[in-house]
Order: structure tokens, then C-alpha cells, then sequence
């Protein structure tokens, strides 16, 4: 407690002391700082004074700045007036300048539209430069030509008179005519004897008259049993000539399936009279056996070409409805005075007609001879005016009915060949057409009709070379359009067809010849893959075909005029079209890309159309068909819905078949498919009538209609197949 109070005291006493002290502390203070303040008062006066000067300054300045801040406002007043106007004007100048590109826009529309006329204009002024070349080569070829056919005329002339002379010396040997008018005489008795199955096309050859005599009608029937009659026509058929049959006594709309057994046994391969083979459906193996459907009166018609059928008795087995049926018939070989000998290491029969001589080696029928010695004469004529000549010898023929004689005789003439060739020419020794014979006889014309067309361009440019694409493509182009002249029509168009596919194709594919590439006929000779073959034809073909729609019939005689007086193949072609050979191939693609055939496009639109509602019918049958089985125990009303719904599917599908247009050439085609959609629709219709009226009677007669519907049907569906492949629109 002591050392408490002790403590307290001590601290007042330091107080006191220090309160002393900052007493004397401020009065010091005070004394110092009045000192002071008198000092820095007068300093401050000082700064004052030059203050008030500073800030008279400033305030000069300020009023300066603040004139010039005024000046600067009126300025930017007036460049914001000036601002406002040259907007208004931008604005102005950027409507001038978007109406300036719509008219910029117009007038590059018209420029281009300009343009584009101008490219009309320069194609059609090329086009018309190029008509006038060629009618000017034309015209330079035709006055060449008259001077020809003066020189020919005094060449005929002078051969006139050798004539005159020769004529002389025949009514010396009237005795030896005498002889051979008697035996055309016997030839042309054998000819009547056979006269139905003559070729349709009436020949008319110089001295001899082969028309049609009608007074000769002859047929043999035999009844198969069941009361079906087999008839066929000529009573005696003759081998190499077609015959026609005709099947009787059949139910309506019936199938039969009808097969040829040759005198060995063997079934024959089917061929129809349009000369084609049947196959099976993804296979290349030919049918023995064809399926014929009977018409409203039970009767089938057909004809077998017979072109190489052999001799000997023959059967055609018929089965229908699991019953067969056998009718035979006998080949005898047409009677002609022949000469038996051998030639090139082969055994030939020659016939000599009064046009050629015909060599045929064993198997191959007189009446083919008798008909192609005749065919040559009008063959002939109808080369000259492609060919620009006014005569040309007849050569001799020869027709091979194997492989291993034709080859024979190929090595024998040292003729080189790569083992499938259809058919070669000789000049000069073993002069002639040399053909390996084909069961398909328009096949034998159009082989005819182009090694014919080379031997006479052999003949008529000796030793000059010819480009190979010119040379085939000419030979094939007359094969296939004058073929049809003598009987390979239908032949010659699925290849036209086919040979145009064929280029387009690779052309899409960028894989064809260039003309170039087939130039040399040495190399073409030597191609030996069959695909690549068939491409090089298919080409030179087309180009040929260009050729002649561009620059007409005659422009290959004038080309090979120009070459037989000594210009080169690329001057005379030239000089005849007024174009290179490269421009006429650029052209030639060009064409080719958009090839099309009017009619067949017309047919192929058309088939189409009718292929889909053929499947749609098939389809509506097929439902037709499965309603049936589930519907057998149902009453007659449970029927009514799916019957109602089959009627109103037919009706469409009639109309739709009523609004089809077919092309000219299929308007039968149209009529018939017409009357199986009415008789469909109608088929249906008895059936709802029968589901309503709960009558069995009708559906008897509905069931009675079924043959006739799926015969109708069948016979349709044939025809459109067959109309698709003559028009190459088959896969």
C-alpha cells in the first residue's frame, strides 16, 4: 500500500514541472514567429504581385484563345453546313451509282445475250463457210465427174462395140446358150417348186423373172390327236428355205411349248422368223424349247428360218399341258446341176448361176447358193454411187459351213487370220467373197454386202492405203444400211444400235481409239481381243455414219476420186469436206456425245410406261391371288372391300394405259394392251358383282375369264420384250 502513495506523488510533481516548461516553450514561440511572419508576408506580397501578372497574362491569353475557340466554332459551323451538304450529295451520287450498276447489270445482260447470238452467228457462218467448201468441192468433184462419165461414156462406147462383137460370136454358140437357157429352165422349175419359202424381197434379175407365182400353194396338215392339227408350208420343205407352221384345235389362250429335233436326234436351236436365238434368262446357253401362247381361236403361228438345217427327217414335239404331241416333216436338198471339185485344199460343189459362180462346201443347202447368185447382181448396183463407180465385176462366192474348211482354204490362199473373222476378200488370184456361212441368213447378207464393198475399194485404189477406220467404217456403215434392203432389216438395226452404245460408252469413259490410233490397217488387222474389235468397228462405223449425214452419200467416192489422182488421204480429204481430218474427228466426239435416234427414244419412253403397268397389273394379281387363299371361307360380303379396292386399282391403271401416245410404229401394240386392260378391269368388275349379289354364277364366269387374261397377258409381255430388243433396249 506505502509504495502506491509513494508513486502518485512522484507523477504530480513531474506534471507540474512540465507545465512550466510549455509555458516558456510557447512564449519562445510566439517572440520567433512574429519574426517570421513579417518576412513572408512581404514574400508573399511578392508572389501576389507577380500572380496578379501571371494571371493578367493568362487572362490575355484566355481571351485570345477564347476569340480563336470562337473563329474555330463559326469554321466548324460551316464545315458542318458543308458536311451536310456533301452527305446530300453522297447520298445523291450513291443512288446515281446504284441505278449506274442496275443499267451496268442490264447492259452486261445484253452484252452477254450480244455475245452468245455472236457465237450463233460465227458457229452458223463457220457452218455455212463449210457448206460452201464443200459445195464448192462439190462442184470442182462434179465437174471432175463429167469429165469421168465422158471419159466412161467413150470407154462404154468402145465396149459397145466389143459387145457387138461378142454378141456375134454368141449367136455362134447358140447350141451352148441353148443348153444353159434349159437348164435356168429347170432351175426356175425347182424355184416354183418351192416358191412360198422364197425370200419376201421379189428379185427381178436381167433376163431371168423370178416373181411370185400364186397359182403354187401347197400344205400339209396332220392331226396330232386331241383333235390338234399341225400344218406346215411348203408340202415339201427344201432345205436353206423357211417354213411356216401353224397349230390348230387348241383351247383358247393355251400354252405350248414347242421343240425342233434334228435328224440326229438332238434338239435344234430355237431361232424365230426375226432371226434371233433365244437364251436363258442371265446365261448365254441357247434355248431348245420356245413357250407359244395360243390366240382367241386356238391357233399358233410361226416360222422356222431354216437356213442351215440340215436334210432329213425332222420332228417338232409340241407339249401341252403335260401331254406331248409329235409331227414330223422331211428337208430334201434343192435339185441343181452342180460341178464337184476342189480348190484351196477344199472339196467345193459349184453352182453356176447366170450371174456368178457359187462354190459351197458340203453342208451348206443349194437353195442358199441359188438365192445369194442372184442377191450379188442387186447388191452390186447398189454399191456404185457410194463407191463412185459405173461398174464393177461380179466376184465369185464361196460359203463355208465349218470353221476347219474355211481356215483351210484361208491358209492355203497364205491369208493370215486370227481364228473369228465372218468372212475376207481376194483380188487378183482366187478372186472372190469368201464367207463362213451363219444359220442366221441376214448375218450371211451383211458379211456379203462388206467384204464386197472392200474388194471393189481394193480394186478401184490399187496399192494406195487406205485408213483403216475409213475402210471398215465404210464397209460395216453399208452392211448395216443397205442390208435392209435385202431382208437383214431387223439384223441391222439392233447393231446400229448396239455399235452406238458401244462408242458412247467408252466415250463417257474416256476410253476410245483416236482416229489416229486406227489409221493403220496392218495394225487393225492384227487387233485380236474381240471387245477390242468390236470397239474399233463400232467407231470407224459412227464416224462413217458422221461423214455421210454431214457431207452426203458421195463424199467418200469423191475422197477416194482424189486419191486415185495421186492426193494424199489428208488432202483429198481436205479438199472434198473443207475441213481436216482433226476438225472432222472434234466434230465427229462432239456428235457422237449427243447421238440419239429419234424413234428409238420414242420407243424407249414408250416401253417404259408400259412395263411399269404391266408390273403394276402383275402386282394386282399377285394380291389378287393371296386375297383368294385367305378369303376362301369368308362370306360373299366379307369379300366386298378387297374386291371394291382390285376394281378401283384396274380402273387407274386403265386410264393410265388410255392416256399413253405410242409411237407410229406400235399403235398395234397399243391396241391390243388396250383391249387386255378393258377385259382385266372387267374380270375384276364380275368379281365385286359376284362378292355383291353373292352369286356363284359369276364367279364362274369370272374364273372362265382367267385363261384369256393371262394369255393376253403372257402375249404382251413377249412383244414388249421383242420390241425392246429390236431397238437394242434390252440389258
Amino acid at each position: 500500500m506505502g509504495s502506491f502513495r509513494v508513486g502518485k506523488a512522484s507523477m504530480i510533481t513531474g506534471s507540474r514541472f512540465f507545465k512550466g516548461m510549455a509555458l516558456v516553450l510557447a512564449l519562445f514561440l510566439v517572440t520567433s514567429t512574429a519574426c517570421v511572419s513579417k518576412a513572408a508576408f512581404e514574400e508573399l506580397q511578392t508572389q501576389l504581385s507577380q500572380n496578379r501578372q501571371q494571371l493578367s497574362a493568362q487572362q490575355a491569353e484566355t481571351a485570345r484563345l477564347t476569340s480563336e475557340l470562337t473563329q474555330e466554332q463559326a469554321k466548324l459551323k460551316e464545315l458542318s453546313t458543308q458536311l451536310f451538304t456533301i452527305q446530300g450529295e453522297l447520298s445523291s451520287t450513291q443512288n446515281k451509282a446504284s441505278n449506274l450498276e442496275s443499267q451496268i447489270t442490264i447492259v452486261k445482260a445484253d452484252l452477254s445475250s450480244t455475245q452468245n447470238r455472236a457465237s450463233i452467228l460465227e458457229s452458223q457462218l463457220t457452218g455455212t463457210k463449210a457448206e460452201l467448201s464443200t459445195a464448192q468441192s462439190n462442184a470442182s468433184g462434179l465437174d471432175k465427174q463429167v469429165l469421168t462419165l465422158q471419159s466412161s461414156l467413150d470407154a462404154e462406147k468402145q465396149t459397145a462395140s466389143q459387145l457387138s462383137s461378142q454378141l456375134t460370136q454368141a449367136k455362134n454358140t447358140n447350141t451352148t446358150l441353148g443348153q444353159q437357157l434349159d437348164n435356168l429352165k429347170s432351175e426356175l422349175s425347182q424355184a416354183k417348186k418351192a416358191i412360198t419359202a422364197l425370200n419376201p424381197t421379189t428379185l427381178s434379175i436381167p433376163g431371168i423373172s423370178a416373181s411370185k407365182d400364186t397359182t403354187i400353194s401347197s400344205k400339209t396338215s396332220t392331226n396330232l390327236g386331241d383333235s390338234i392339227i399341225l400344218t406346215y408350208e411348203p408340202a415339201q420343205p427344201t432345205t436353206g428355205r423357211p417354213i411356216q407352221f401353224r397349230l390348230e384345235g387348241l383351247v383358247a389362250w393355251a400354252r405350248a411349248d414347242v421343240t425342233f429335233i434334228n435328224p440326229g436326234g438332238m434338239p435344234a436351236d430355237w431361232v424365230d422368223e426375226k432371226e434371233a436365238f433365244y437364251s436363258k434368262a442371265g446365261s448365254q446357253e441357247l434355248l431348245k424349247t420356245n413357250s407359244l401362247f395360243a390366240n382367241g381361236n386356238g391357233q399358233i403361228n410361226w416360222v422356222r428360218p431354216n437356213v442351215l438345217d440340215p436334210e432329213g427327217q425332222w420332228t417338232v414335239q409340241i407339249k401341252v399341258n403335260d401331254k406331248v404331241y409329235k409331227g414330223n416333216y422331211t428337208l430334201s436338198p434343192l435339185q441343181l446341176q452342180v460341178k464337184i471339185l476342189s480348190n484351196l485344199g477344199v472339196s467345193f460343189r459349184q453352182y453356176s448361176g447366170s450371174i456368178s459362180e457359187v462354190f459351197v462346201t458340203e453342208g451348206i443347202p443349194l437353195a442358199l447358193a441359188l438365192d445369194l447368185s442372184g442377191t450379188l447382181y442387186f447388191i452390186n448396183e447398189t454399191l456404185k454411187p457410194y463407191l463412185g463407180q459405173s461398174y464393177i465385176k461380179i466376184p465369185d462366192l464361196y460359203l463355208f459351213s465349218n470353221r476347219d474348211s474355211f481356215n483351210k482354204a484361208m491358209t492355203s490362199a497364205g491369208r493370215t487370220i486370227i481364228g473369228f473373222e465372218a468372212g475376207v476378200f481376194f483380188s487378183g488370184k482366187n478372186r472372190g467373197i469368201y464367207i463362213m456361212a451363219d444359220p442366221i441368213k441376214s448375218e450371211i447378207l451383211k458379211t456379203l454386202i462388206h467384204e464386197y464393198t472392200h474388194l471393189v475399194i481394193d480394186e478401184l485404189l490399187p496399192g494406195i492405203e487406205i485408213p483403216g477406220w475409213l475402210n471398215e467404217g465404210l464397209a460395216t456403215y453399208l452392211e448395216l444400211h443397205i442390208g435392209p434392203e435385202f431382208g437383214a432389216g431387223l439384223m441391222a438395226q439392233r447393231e446400229v444400235f448396239g455399235r452406238a452404245d458401244e462408242v458412247y460408252v467408252n466415250l463417257v469413259r474416256n476410253s476410245v481409239f483416236t482416229l489416229a490410233q486406227l489409221r493403220s490397217q496392218k495394225d487393225w488387222t492384227n487387233q485380236s481381243s474381240k471387245n477390242l474389235i468390236y470397239l474399233q468397228y463400232s467407231q470407224a462405223y459412227m464416224a462413217v455414219r458422221y461423214m455421210m449425214e454431214r457431207f452426203g452419200n458421195q463424199s467418200v467416192a469423191l475422197i477416194f476420186n482424189e486419191m486415185k489422182n495421186g492426193q494424199s488421204f489428208d488432202t483429198a480429204f481436205q479438199k472434198t469436206t473443207g475441213i481436216s481430218v482433226a476438225s472432222f474427228e472434234q466434230g465427229w466426239l462432239g456428235w457422237q456425245r449427243n447421238w440419239k435416234d429419234s424413234n428409238r427414244e420414242a420407243v424407249r419412253q414408250y416401253s417404259g410406261e408400259v412395263e411399269n403397268i404391266i408390273q403394276s397389273v402383275t402386282d394386282l394379281i399377285n394380291d389378287r391371288r393371296n386375297f383368294v387363299h385367305i378369303s376362301a371361307s369368308m362370306p360373299f360380303s366379307a369379300r366386298i372391300p378387297a374386291d371394291t379396292q382390285f376394281v378401283n386399282r384396274a380402273i387407274t391403271l386403265e386410264s393410265k394405259t388410255l392416256a399413253f401416245t405410242p409411237p407410229p410404229l406400235l399403235k398395234d401394240f397399243q391396241g391390243e394392251l388396250t383391249t387386255f386392260m378393258t377385259l382385266y378391269k372387267k374380270w375384276f368388275q364380275i368379281e365385286l358383282d359376284a362378292s355383291k349379289k353373292e352369286s356363284n354364277a359369276l364367279v364362274d364366269q369370272a374364273n372362265n375369264m382367267i385363261p384369256e387374261v393371262f394369255g393376253r397377258l403372257d402375249s404382251l409381255k413377249n412383244q414388249l420384250y421383242d420390241v425392246k430388243f429390236d431397238w437394242g433396249l434390252t440389258k
